[in-house]
């Protein structure tokens, strides 16, 4: 675990962002790494970088005081992190109730499925603030250095080997392997897709994490297949990138009527001059010059059919204006 993703409402009371503000720094001097520290700065679309942020870290706190029980984002934030939980039960969750949140405010808020993960409380249960100092140390209980020897009773271990994990270690495996090869296929079609992939990471994670709100998600079974269709849509973007280039001179010969009548007379003429070298000039007056205008014509009307596909259109010629 090195990546820490701290969710809290940005209403949030004085003592609870006192408490996100010493767990944050002391996390970082314990070797963490907060997946959500930069803040979000107005005019910007801060939305894809905050799912990245969701879906690349390795543990989360949740802060649950009065404003994050009525926060649309807190709840969208816990709703992903549970869903990561779901299908990767080693994937650690806290919830830290505040400001004399009491579990019935967390069920009548909808947050009854953090109730079943561990918990650390940092705050009493009549309503009044505990010492930010006091509460920051009840979260880092179970972030143990990460430079120190992990024992048995690390919290964060004893929870991550749940029962399930104990008793189904097949399915836990071939789930972390499901998850590992995800990641290799997903990185290989970003570089796949060479320039465009930077620009279509976020829409691809976007897909891959679904839509948990409205009941949308991607199971670990099916990620590898949906990755490999990644794979197979960054190939086809490399292939028509390349083919783009190849169109270039193309482009560049269609988009000049002189330089087609300079084609077609250059194919042409050549035609005419095999067919004396080959021939003679008897056969070129008598029956090549059918060939040399067949030729054109085919070629003239190639052209016109490649400027339309191409979606080639040339401007009217501008007239001069009239001399007074």
């Amino acid at each position: 675990m090195s990546k820490v993703f701290i969710s809290r409402s940005a209403h949030s009371d004085t003592c609870t962002a006192q408490v996100h503000r010493l767990v944050a720094r002391e996390l970082r001097d314990r070797g963490y790494e907060i997946a959500n520290e930069e803040g979000r700065i107005a005019g910007q679309v801060w939305h894809p970088r905050l799912y990245e942020q969701l879906l690349e870290c390795n543990a989360a706190i949740v802060l649950i005081d009065r404003a994050a029980l009525t926060s649309g984002w807190v709840h969208r934030e816990a709703d992903i992190l549970l869903w990561r939980h779901h299908f990767n039960h080693t994937f650690f969750v806290l919830s830290a109730p505040s400001g004399g949140v009491t579990p019935h405010d967390m069920r009548a808020a909808g947050y009854e499925d953090l109730l079943a993960l561990p918990s650390a409380r940092t705050g009493p249960l009549d309503r009044q603030p505990a010492d930010p100092e006091d509460a920051a140390q009840g979260i880092l209980r179970f972030f143990p250095p990460l430079t120190a020897q992990l024992d048995d009773s690390a919290p964060t271990l004893d929870w991550g080997q749940d029962e399930q994990t104990r008793t189904r270690p097949f399915a836990v495996r071939r789930r972390s392997v499901t998850l590992s090869v995800t990641r290799l296929l997903f990185t290989f079609a970003l570089l796949l897709a060479g320039r465009r992939g930077h620009s279509m990471r976020t829409a691809w994670l976007a897909d891959l994490m679904g839509s948990p709100e409205e009941g949308i998600t991607v199971s670990w079974r099916d990620r590898v297949p949906y990755t490999l269709g990644l794979v197979v849509a960054a190939a086809r973007m490399r292939l028509h990138d390349m083919a783009c280039s190849l169109w270039r001179p193309v482009d560049w010969l269609l988009s000049s009527d002189d330089r087609i009548s300079a084609s077609i007379a250059a194919w042409v003429g050549g035609l005419a001059i095999y067919i004396m070298w080959h021939d003679g000039l008897h056969m070129l007056l008598t029956e090549g010059w059918g060939w040399c205008g067949a030729c054109g014509g085919a070629l003239y009307l190639l052209t016109r059919w490649l400027r339309r596909v191409r979606g080639i259109e040339l401007s009217a010629a501008r007239a001069d204006p009239p001399e007074e």
